[in-house]
């Protein structure tokens, strides 16, 4: 039940057009993203500390703007 409620709203936001500002922030994150998971991946412990909080605060980031940019939809 719970699955077809969401389905159903999701079909509402179907008609969202992406911007050239949305294809920028995702190809920045996209590229923060993955730098950020090789530095994650080094054998220094202390980088790769640093790496992985990279990893949490960009997707974060992105997380953040996509929400923003559906609530910027719903209006």
């Amino acid at each position: 039940m719970h699955f077809i409620v969401k389905i159903e709203k999701m079909a509402t936001y179907n008609k969202i057009e992406l911007t050239t500002k949305d294809h920028w922030v995702v190809g920045i994150h996209s590229v923060l993203i993955w730098i950020s998971i090789k530095f994650a991946f080094t054998p220094n412990l202390f980088i790769s500390m640093i790496g992985w909080a990279w990893v949490y605060l960009n997707f974060i980031s992105f997380e953040a703007y996509g929400l923003k940019r559906v609530q910027e939809m719903k209006k």
